[in-house]
């Protein structure tokens, strides 16, 4: 184990010995879960010793990676973390998996990649590693053995990590509420005018802003929208959505989506119930979503030349809401709104037409209503 760096009578370096393994019962543990992730289909190749876990939660396929140079480990970080190169890799791979099941699978990885690299870095300052010092300081602590540098990197670690929570502890930044009247209007002057090949590539983008301008809605939910989503009930139509049970609850993920996601349904205005049986009707002859999703792929495909099948993803609406700025806003001086804007601003509209915080925390998906009273403010 690493002893507290001790300097040489008339040497200008430290002697240490560095531990050769984390906490046996940890890494036991940590096999376990990825022998179970490796037998679900989760994790669809290699072994736990790999370098490289390809990962797929069905929407869409990754790869959680653990590279650093041993070279840059042994001069910079080796001194204060405390153990071998192998160690500290077998030490990011334990931390990732014992957060499998209640993170996605693009945070675990990049939550590897930060990790890896602090194995680059030296001893952490008075800022430490920013919004991830605490992943950091929890991963120091599946080391095993007693090391006073160590336990000082760990300290200085939770300070900065507190310091961070309190610098970031406000609310949401939103735009001046003008640039969203602004983009309403734009976007349906366009929409009244628009061909119908454009009209069909930019409609996830429409119903984006209407649909979750209105309902509290993650992009994630929104894109995980079924197609057959519509019901005429001959008094008005309901919409069916998917909505997550994960999101801020102590349940595991199974990375599959209709464990992990809930179908609810609400009442929505004919306008966009209409709308969205004639984007059903248009695109009917397309390749279909292989997750059962309202929203085709292939008129992203083919205006960005794209030469696969995917499913419409979170960056495919991010690219959309870019090309739709440059092509059609473009010289109109409205500022580019990010995709989680809409959820916010449904919330505080909820809140300013006299809804409670009970019925904010349902219909945004809040586990806790201190969440929904965070609107309130």
């Amino acid at each position: 184990m690493l002893t507290a760096a001790n300097k040489q009578a008339g040497k200008d370096y430290s002697r240490f010995l560095a531990v050769g393994s984390i906490d046996a019962e940890a890494l036991k543990r940590a096999k376990e879960i990825y022998a179970r992730y490796r037998e679900s289909g989760v994790i669809t190749g290699g072994r736990f010793e790999d370098d490289e876990w390809p990962v797929s939660d069905e929407k869409s396929r990754t790869r959680i990676l653990f590279t650093f140079s041993d070279s840059d480990y042994k001069k910079h970080a080796m001194s204060w973390v405390g153990c071998t190169p192998d160690c500290y890799r077998d030490a990011i791979k334990s931390c990732v998996l014992f957060h499998m099941g209640s993170w996605i699978l693009p945070t675990l990885r990049r939550l590897a990649f930060v990790l890896c690299k602090v194995a680059s870095s030296d001893f952490p300052d008075e800022e430490g590693f920013g919004a991830d010092s605490a992943h950091v300081s929890e991963l120091l602590k599946l080391i095993p053995g007693f090391s006073e540098t160590r336990n000082a990197a760990i300290e200085c670690l939770e300070d900065c990590a507190a310091l961070h929570r309190i610098r970031t502890g406000g609310q949401r930044k939103l735009l001046d509420f003008r640039s969203y009247f602004r983009f309403h209007d734009a976007l349906d002057g366009y929409w009244r005018d628009a061909a119908e090949d454009e009209r069909v590539f930019y409609f996830p983008l429409y119903l984006w802003w209407k649909l979750t301008a209105v309902l509290p809605l993650r992009v994630t939910e929104f894109l995980m929208t079924p197609r057959d989503c519509i019901r005429d009930t001959g008094h008005g139509y309901l919409m069916t959505v998917r909505r997550t049970r994960l999101k801020g609850g102590n349940s595991l993920m199974s990375y599959r989506i209709e464990p992990d996601y809930d179908r609810k349904t609400y009442p929505v205005s004919s306008d966009i119930a209409e709308e969205i049986l004639w984007y059903k009707d248009v695109t009917g002859s397309m390749p279909p979503s292989p997750i059962d999703s309202l929203f085709c792929y292939e008129p992203y495909r083919k205006k960005h030349q794209m030469s696969t099948m995917e499913i419409y993803s979170y960056d495919c609406l991010q690219t959309t809401k870019q090309d739709f700025y440059r092509y059609v806003l473009a010289g109109k001086g409205i500022p580019e709104i990010k995709l989680g804007d809409t959820r916010h601003i449904s919330m505080m509209n909820l809140i300013i037409s006299g809804g409670s915080p009970r019925v904010c925390m349902e219909l945004a998906g809040h586990t806790n209503i201190g969440i929904s009273s965070h609107y309130y403010s």
